[in-house]
């Protein structure tokens, strides 16, 4: 049974239409741009699978985490047609182009490639993320209420407490040890990094 995916993507939604060999679509589905979602999405369905994903912000994120679950994968390089315009349009488009075989041999997209910067670009997120609002942090701290309440006459205390200038001695579970960290498979794949 073969089945041709067409999967139109953007940052919070997808939609995803599925038609049969003879072009009868099966089904088409609206689901969050996750990359969990997806896989577990496309692991569902039965038969060959062939999927057409547009080229685009997402593409090259969608074939690295697709590619394994589909026989084929192609990135196409979409044309402009006038013409009503809807996301479901677009997925079923997709899917048909793949169908009929206009899609042609594809964009190239090397999976893996961009992975380290990727993760490298979630690590400095993360580390600005925590440490831009330390100010409000520091004050919901438990123990600064009782910092603020020394007086200020004692001999060699900072006052105001002086807080760590770097952010890895506030928060050293970001930068542990690679054999400690959680496994990248248990890691949801976030498409706003890709």
């Amino acid at each position: 049974m073969e089945r041709r995916i067409g999967i139109d993507t953007h940052r919070d939604t997808s939609t995803i239409c599925v038609l049969s060999a003879a072009g009868k679509r099966v089904r088409r589905d609206i689901v969050e741009t996750n990359g969990l979602t997806l896989v577990s999405y496309i692991r569902k369905l039965s038969g060959t699978l062939h999927v057409c994903i547009e080229e685009g912000t997402w593409s090259e994120w969608l074939y690295e985490i697709l590619s394994p679950h589909a026989s084929e994968l192609v990135v196409y390089q979409n044309v402009w047609t006038p013409g009503a315009k809807s996301d479901a349009i677009d997925a079923h488009g997709l899917a048909e182009t793949l169908r009929i075989g206009q899609a042609g041999p594809g964009v190239f997209k090397a999976a893996k490639r961009y992975r380290n910067l990727r993760e490298w670009a979630r690590v400095y997120q993360a580390l600005t993320q925590d440490t831009t609002p330390l100010p409000r942090k520091a004050i919901s701290c438990p123990a600064f209420p009782t910092l603020l309440a020394k007086p200020h006459s004692s001999v060699g205390s900072a006052y105001p407490p002086v807080l760590p200038t770097s952010p890895i001695l506030l928060y050293p579970t970001l930068v542990e040890a690679p054999e400690k960290r959680i496994p990248e498979a248990a890691i949801p794949l976030s498409p706003i990094l890709a």
